[in-house]
């Protein structure tokens, strides 16, 4: 058992800067900020911007994309970004050098067609 435990302390003692510097594990929360920011000045203001009552409403309509894009980006963006780094932290500790050189060749070489097989490619 003591052998066991002594490999994964080495294991962490020689990857505690990758740890540390790993950040990215919590998101980008700058960047959720500034979409959502973004989306609610839209929604603010572009109603502002047409003539009459049908450039309100197209105004609206533009506002209100604008706000529904720009906060699941930055949502989308926060989570992609916390599951790649706590995904590279795992790879970190698994130490399995077959495994990481597949998996780096396959990311390099396939890309996903669409959604469901980029949301596959992530798993």
């Amino acid at each position: 058992m003591a052998l066991i435990s002594d490999h994964f302390i080495n294991n962490i003692k020689r990857n505690i800067l990758k740890l540390l510097f790993s950040f990215a594990i919590f998101g980008n929360p700058r960047k959720l900020v500034a979409s959502i920011s973004k989306g609610l000045y839209d929604f603010k203001t572009m109603p502002m911007q047409g003539d009459g009552v049908g450039g309100f409403i197209v105004g609206s309509a533009k506002g209100t994309v604008s706000l529904l894009k720009n906060t699941f980006e930055g949502t989308f963006g926060v989570v992609e970004s916390f599951t790649g780094g706590f995904s590279k932290l795992a790879l970190v500790f698994n130490q399995d050098e077959d495994y990481l050189g597949t998996r780096e060749e396959k990311i390099i070489t396939e890309k996903p067609r669409n959604l469901v097989e980029g949301v596959g490619f992530g798993c």
